[in-house]
């Protein structure tokens, strides 16, 4: 017989006849962020029973759910580091993100519900195997009321957490696309829109300088081209301007020359003024001087919390004198000059690189 327990009454020992029949095999229903979900443990003969009272395909594979993105980047050791850094991005949240796996299997779904919800999954058994509680190509259940009765009696245990917050199911997005450099397929839109997807894998990096002819395009190229090779430019937006750059300037012949020299390529790089819809646009601001910086601070000051110095990035600025902060500014200087400038921003690259694959732009 089906128990239905109310989620705020549950106490230790309910969490634990919960697990212990999930660990005999058994199937529960529980709440979650986007709509009611069938679970059990990714066990053959437990799974097989989620297919049948469900009435689905076989061909379609079960999401798993799990508390911390760090168990499912244990369950795929050799996660490229674009998609383990899209994770984090993406999760916890009403999305379901596709992966790839080794053989047998190609890929797999997964999940993690945040809180209120997703705090009862860490009662139970992680993984375990999950689909919504509703008949194939029947609506979906926003509340316990709603869980057809071949499923409701098909379960042991149903955790009944009121209606669903947003009774939409999850956005499934296909992430193994980014491991080649391509953008993520979005397979099935829900309960967060495409749009939103694409804006929170994605940190926008500015760097700014004077003129925009200079130092920022070499910053700017300089991390491109690390990020490229690093293998997560498609997680990333870098871009740079100028605090009184004319619009449409090319990049200057000594800053052409010391990208060539470099591998980098200034040729159609363009000139543009900081505005406050560039501002706006960005995650990380990164000044070249410690008058940009407060140039900046002055005109934007409601971006305070998201501009730094680059050589000093991520902490922020603490009485350091000019000298050890700024990049000086190499106009009319020699190619040799211009090619300081790329080795004096050369060590701040990995800490820029890996402040924008954990930043969260939720």
């Amino acid at each position: 017989m089906t128990s239905i327990i109310k989620l705020e009454d549950m106490t230790a020992a309910d969490f634990k006849r919960l697990a212990a029949a999930l660990w005999e095999g058994g199937l529960v229903c529980l709440p979650a962020d986007t709509v009611y979900g069938l679970a059990s443990l990714p066990q053959p003969e437990a799974t097989e029973r989620i297919y049948e009272a469900k009435g689905r395909e076989k061909r379609k594979p079960l999401a798993l759910v799990f508390t911390e993105t760090r168990q499912i980047i244990s369950m795929v050791p050799d996660l490229p580091e674009v998609i383990a850094a899209a994770l984090s991005k993406l999760m916890p949240g009403p999305v379901t993100c596709i992966l790839p796996l080794a053989s047998p299997l190609s890929s797999v779904g997964v999940r993690i519900i945040p809180p209120p919800a997703g705090d009862i999954y860490r009662h139970l058994p992680s993984p375990l195997a999950v689909t919504s509680a509703n008949l194939s190509g029947l609506p979906d259940a926003c509340t316990v009321d709603e869980i057809p009765e071949e499923i409701a009696t098909a379960c042991d245990f149903i955790i009944d957490g009121g209606r669903s917050r947003l009774c939409t199911p999850s956005t499934i997005v296909d992430l193994r696309p980014l491991a080649d450099g391509k953008q993520p397929h979005i397979l099935r839109e829900g309960s967060m829109k495409a749009g939103e997807i694409l804006r929170r894998l994605r940190t926008s990096i500015l760097f700014v300088c004077t003129g925009n002819i200079c130092r920022s395009p070499l910053a700017e190229a300089q991390l491109r081209d690390y990020a490229e090779k690093q293998g997560v430019a498609a997680l990333l937006d870098i871009s740079s301007a100028g605090t009184h750059a004319w619009d449409g300037n090319p990049a200057t012949r000594e800053a052409r020359e010391a990208a060539r020299f470099n591998n980098l390529d200034l040729s159609h790089h363009r000139a543009r003024e900081v505005r406050r819809s560039i501002m706006n646009d960005s995650d990380y601001i990164l000044t070249m001087t410690q008058a940009h910086h407060e140039w900046l601070l002055a005109e934007f000051p409601e971006h305070e919390n998201k501009i730094y110095l680059a050589l000093l990035f991520p902490r922020g600025l603490k009485g350091e004198s000019p000298e050890v902060t700024d990049v000086p500014d190499p106009i009319g200087e020699s190619v040799e000059f211009y090619l300081k400038v790329l080795v004096m921003l050369r060590p701040s690259l990995p800490e820029i690189l890996g402040a924008a694959l954990k930043e969260d732009a939720s």
